[in-house]
Order: C-alpha cells, then sequence, then structure tokens
C-alpha cells in the first residue's frame, strides 16, 4: 500500500457499515484503513459506528425470560383451543356469530368464479393506465439510479477480494 490514504466519504463508511457491520475485522484491508483515518477526522463517522454497535449488541442480547407462570397460561389457552376473544370478552365452546358470518360469506364469496378475475383485471388495468400515463418515469430514473450506485459499490468492494484470489494463485 502507499504512504497516502484516499478520504473516504461518510456514504462509504455507511454503506460498509450496512453490508460488514461495526466489526471493522471483517472489512476489507483497504477499506478498514480508510475508514480509521475517517473515525479520526469525523465525528459523524464516530457516531454512525457507535450507533452500528449499539444495534448490534442489541440484536445479540438476550430476550428477558417471560414473568411468572405467562408461557404455561399461554401454552394452556393454546392447547384448549375452545377459547375466542372477541371485544375483550371470551366466548366457550363455539365461535361467536359474527365470525362464523364472515367465515361463511368468505365461503360464499369464494364459490363464484370471479372472485379471483376481478382483481387480476383491476391490476391489469392499472398496470396498463400507469404505463401509458407516464406517471412512473421519474420512479424509473431514480431506481436505475440507485441500480447503478449499488453495481458501484459492489464492484469496488469485491475489488480487493479478486486481487486477493490472484495472489493466493
Amino acid at each position: 500500500m502507499s504512504g497516502q490514504v484516499d478520504r473516504m466519504e461518510i456514504s462509504a463508511f455507511r454503506r460498509l457499515l450496512d453490508v460488514h457491520g461495526s466489526d471493522m475485522a471483517r472489512w476489507p484491508e483497504e477499506a478498514r484503513v480508510q475508514a480509521q483515518a475517517l473515525l479520526l477526522s469525523d465525528a459523524r463517522a464516530r457516531r454512525l459506528l457507535a450507533e452500528a454497535r449499539a444495534l448490534e449488541d442489541l440484536l445479540r442480547a438476550d430476550a428477558p425470560p417471560p414473568e411468572g407462570d405467562l408461557a404455561q397460561r399461554i401454552m394452556a389457552r393454546v392447547m384448549a383451543g375452545d377459547a375466542v376473544q372477541q371485544g375483550g370478552e371470551m366466548t366457550q365452546g363455539r365461535q361467536p356469530v359474527s365470525v362464523r358470518r364472515v367465515r361463511d360469506h368468505r365461503r360464499r364469496r369464494m364459490m363464484t368464479p370471479w372472485w379471483a378475475a376481478a382483481p387480476l383485471a383491476a391490476s391489469l388495468l392499472l398496470g396498463v393506465w400507469l404505463g401509458l400515463s407516464g406517471a412512473l418515469a421519474p420512479v424509473e430514473q431514480v431506481l436505475l439510479a440507485d441500480a447503478a450506485d449499488d453495481l458501484a459499490f459492489i464492484m469496488e468492494v469485491a475489488a480487493p477480494a479478486e486481487e486477493t484470489e490472484g495472489e493466493l494463485l
């Protein structure tokens, strides 16, 4: 490596945090050196690294055990299978009338042949209208620009890995 270290942008640092996590030992060597230089000079980078570490610590933390006999009570209700809650009160045995009506209505609706065709036709018409109106042109430009940025980043990150593989051969 040369004595001169290129300055890393905060956006590249954020992407490396997203891809590799807060443990900089997992980062590519060149990116790690640039990131360490950025951390020395930029408070935002230090804050981003601290936030990433805090999030990873939170994700690694074990959930506290349930209080008292909560797990046993939940399992007993699930295994019983006959209690249905509606509006804050429990009904034992049969389901409430409103639940049965909804279920019966769904069965009748599914028996008619057009129940699946109507939403498909509506989505087809919406797609044709959006395509012909040009309303999605700005969205398409943004998506293409993001895809180009992502591809450039992947190529940048993958380049050191390819060089390392060539040295091993």
